[in-house]
């Protein structure tokens, strides 16, 4: 009778062990849910199995670094190509689908599934999915906000300050750095 005590107090400590590791497992998984992924995924996961989504990457301190030479830039650009791979190489391309790896930013957008997310969670080298989405940025619109009609028409002495013979930098919400008509007439770039 004294040994059937023993036993039953025995597995009653086994099962209660296992309810607090589970709920300890369940209170950082959802932790790291509220932290590593926005508000928008969780939603769309509610109406389709898959969501299209950017992930991006930690950065360490060399891929941090703005880039002061083409040999720093070049080395940025293998850094964030050996932290993407290494992050897609431990998921299964049942659970994430590919869409495209940023060349200057650290991070890749495509399709993922819950459990593809569970798996990101859990990644070191992960700081954030959140729904990709497209905006659009008209000219009509963002002219007048930057004051470039202003500037357009701005003479000093006899000089138009318009710009012609002058290069030019653009700030932009992002571009296709491998689309054909760019990708070869980059001197250089840095995304914020």
């Amino acid at each position: 009778m004294n040994k059937k005590k023993v036993i039953f107090v025995f597995l009653f400590v086994i099962l209660l062990s296992s309810v607090i590791v589970y709920s300890a497992v369940e209170l950082n998984k959802s932790r790291l849910m509220k932290e590593k992924v926005s508000s928008e995924v969780l939603e769309a996961f509610e109406e389709n199995g898959s969501v299209r989504v950017i992930v991006l990457l930690k950065e360490d301190e060399e891929t941090a670094k703005s880039f002061k030479s083409l040999e720093v830039w070049e080395r940025k650009i293998s850094i964030i190509k050996e932290t993407q791979d290494k992050v897609l190489s431990d998921l299964n391309p049942e659970e994430f689908e590919v869409k495209h790896k940023f060349s200057s930013t650290n991070g890749f957008s495509g399709y993922i599934t819950k459990e593809g997310i569970d798996e990101l969670l859990y990644n070191p080298n992960v700081e954030m999915v959140v729904k990709a989405r497209r905006d659009r940025a008209f000219l009509d619109v963002s002219a007048p906000m930057i004051h470039s009609n202003s500037v357009n028409a701005l003479y000093i002495g006899d000089i138009n300050l318009s710009g012609k013979g002058q290069t030019v930098c653009v700030v932009d919400t992002g571009i296709d750095t491998d689309h054909p008509f760019i990708q070869n007439n980059i001197i250089a770039q840095h995304c914020y």
